[in-house]
């Protein structure tokens, strides 16, 4: 797939914007690792949205220690289009969004159709 993207969040435990809203966004899958130096538990949550107070829950995942988490929902994804958002609950993770954009049917109220 030439048009899929994808943004690497480093290892931490802060929340971060993973992708600015933009018409069109669908997030495609995830890959996300509990990272700490001790492993521990953790809780994440993906959003739609650009700040965590303006967002709406995609999926919400709790880690125990040492554990990782792939998801993908095939090349039609789940539609995004206020952002895309990493609410770091708590423990350390590191992630890998995997995001693209279209337009097809914007305008025309079709369905997507890659």
């Amino acid at each position: 797939m030439a048009d899929t993207a994808r943004v690497v969040l480093a290892s931490g435990t802060g929340n971060a914007a993973a992708v600015i809203p933009t018409a069109g966004l669908r997030l495609l899958g995830f890959s996300i690792t509990e990272s700490a130096g001790s492993p521990a538990a953790a809780k994440i949550s993906i959003q739609e949205g650009a700040g965590a107070d303006i967002t709406t829950e995609i999926v919400g995942v709790n880690f125990a220690a040492s554990e990782s988490v792939r998801e993908w929902y095939g090349e039609h994804g789940i539609p995004c289009p206020g952002g895309i958002y990493l609410n770091r609950i708590s423990g350390s993770t590191r992630a890998v969004i995997y995001y693209r954009v279209s337009d097809y049917g914007k305008d025309s109220g079709q369905a997507p159709g890659w």
